[in-house]
This record gives C-alpha cells, sequence and structure tokens, in this order.
C-alpha cells in the first residue's frame, strides 16, 4: 500500500464489515425473535448465522484496534496522514478539487478562504479520540473475543454471561460508532478540508436495514409458499 486511497478503502472496507455485521445480528437478536414462523423454520441456521456474525464483528474489530505487526490498523491509517500530511495542504485538496474540470470553478475561490489545512496535532489528536475507545474494548470486550468466541477457556465454559453481563449495548455501539465516525472524519478532511473532530454520532445505517428487511422480506414469503 503506497497511497492514502489504499489506505482509507481498507480501513472503509473494514467499517462496512463491522456496520454490517453487526446490524444484522441486532436484527436477528431483537427483531426476528418476535417472529416465531421464521425462526422456527430453520432455528439452527439462525443460532449458526448469529454465532458467525458476533465471531467476524469481533474478529474485525480486534484485527481494527489492535493491528501489530504486519497487520493493518485504524493507526497504521492515520499514522500514514501524519506521514503523508502534505496530502492534506490546501493546494493539493484545490487540485483535486479541480480535477477533471476544464476550468477552475467560479466557487472555488470563495470556498478555499473557509478550508482547515490539517496539521500533525489535528491527526494525533485523533489517535488520542481512537486510544479512548481501544482501552475500553481491552477493558470488556476483548476477554470476549480471545476467551468465549475465537477460542473456549475451561474458565468460563458454562459462565460465559459472567463477561457479557459486564458489557452495556451502549458502550459497544459507542466504540463501533466512533470508529464509523472517523470514515466520514478523515473523507471530510480529505474531500471538504473541514475540521478533524469525531462526534461519534450514531452513522446513516439505512442501507443496511433496507438490505437486510428486503431478505427477511423474502424468506417470509417463502416460507409461507
Amino acid at each position: 500500500m503506497e497511497t492514502f486511497k489504499e489506505h482509507f478503502q481498507i480501513y472503509c472496507n473494514e467499517i462496512d464489515i463491522l456496520l454490517g455485521s453487526y446490524c444484522l445480528w441486532k436484527e436477528l437478536q431483537f427483531n426476528i425473535n418476535d417472529d416465531d414462523d421464521l425462526l422456527m423454520s430453520s432455528s439452527r441456521s439462525w443460532r449458526v448465522i448469529k454465532h458467525s456474525l458476533q465471531v467476524t464483528y469481533f474478529t474485525v474489530l480486534n484485527r481494527i484496534l489492535e493491528g501489530g505487526n504486519d497487520n493493518f490498523s485504524v493507526f497504521d491509517l492515520l499514522q500514514f496522514c501524519i506521514d503523508n500530511i502534505e496530502i492534506f495542504k490546501k493546494e493539493n485538496l484545490k487540485k483535486r478539487k479541480i480535477q477533471n474540470r476544464d476550468e477552475e470553478p467560479d466557487w472555488l475561490k470563495e470556498y478555499m478562504k473557509n478550508v482547515h489545512e490539517p496539521n500533525e496535532t489535528d491527526f494525533l489528536r485523533l489517535q488520542g479520540e481512537i486510544s479512548k475507545i481501544k482501552n475500553m474494548y481491552r477493558k470488556k470486550y476483548r476477554k470476549i473475543r480471545n476467551k468465549i468466541l475465537i477460542h473456549k477457556d475451561k474458565q468460563y465454559i458454562g459462565n460465559e454471561k459472567d463477561l457479557w453481563n459486564q458489557t452495556k449495548i451502549t458502550e459497544s455501539e459507542a466504540i463501533l460508532w466512533t470508529l464509523a465516525d472517523l470514515e466520514n472524519t478523515i473523507f471530510s478532511i480529505y474531500e471538504n478540508g473541514v475540521k478533524a473532530i469525531l462526534t461519534s454520532d450514531q452513522p446513516d445505517l439505512s442501507r443496511y436495514e433496507n438490505d437486510f428487511g428486503m431478505l427477511f422480506k423474502r424468506l417470509k414469503q417463502f416460507n409461507t409458499t
């Protein structure tokens, strides 16, 4: 990987898997559970799917936050931004704005007056925010991955709830929303020259909800034929 776009696309792909696996698991856990006909017709399949979604989610989450050695993580993306800070300079943003145009658009001169040119400190601050959720993950969630999902620690066989009960859905979503917001933040810095501020707001999940909703609708139709 040599370019910003290559680094950024890998991160985007990871976030897509995270959001997709979480949204589908949540749909199965809290909504489809009320549809007895759909669940009972293939109950074993749904259990396998839900478990697979959990494994996928925690695997990718650990991969993004922990990285290490030759493994890509969110910190690799942020470090690349620091090491190549010149790609965010105003003159390079201006070049991106006029790329594939015959001439400079009329609005660009005024637009560039309000552009924020990030520096190393901006990305170090983002690193600090991500480090906070990494610590949150390590404190409560990494043990679930290591002791229950990826391995079967004898100490927790039959006592899995002891670890799950230490977690909160609002807390786990805060980790996920922050990682997703970082994707939008870096995109906006690169493409629009905005300030590097993480809000950690819930992202737009409609593309996942609509896709999964259509899937379940088709399954219900198939189940009644």
